[in-house]
This record gives C-alpha cells, sequence and structure tokens, in this order.
C-alpha cells in the first residue's frame, strides 16, 4: 500500500519520503496525504 501511495506521490512531483523511526512521514503535509489515502484505501471495500 505504501509503495502504491509514494508511486502516485512521485507523479505529482513529491520526492521527500523521509520517514521517523515511528513509521510517520517527516514531511507534515505527506502524513496527512498518507493517513486519507490509508482510510480510502481501508474503506474501498465497503461501498461495493
Amino acid at each position: 500500500m505504501r509503495e502504491v501511495f509514494e508511486a502516485l506521490m512521485r507523479t505529482k512531483g513529491h520526492a521527500d519520503f523521509n520517514k521517523t523511526a515511528a513509521g510517520r512521514y517527516t514531511v507534515p503535509a505527506m502524513q496527512v496525504r498518507w493517513a486519507y489515502f490509508q482510510l480510502g484505501w481501508e474503506m474501498r471495500g465497503v461501498y461495493k
């Protein structure tokens, strides 16, 4: 899932994917986008 997110973000021009030891992105905006992407990924089967 994270590989798909990072590939999508690369298409939008992002290149900083550094993470903390806890696995959070160091760029706050990227962390927020990751949280929403992850939510969508988890919810994708709900609306079939």
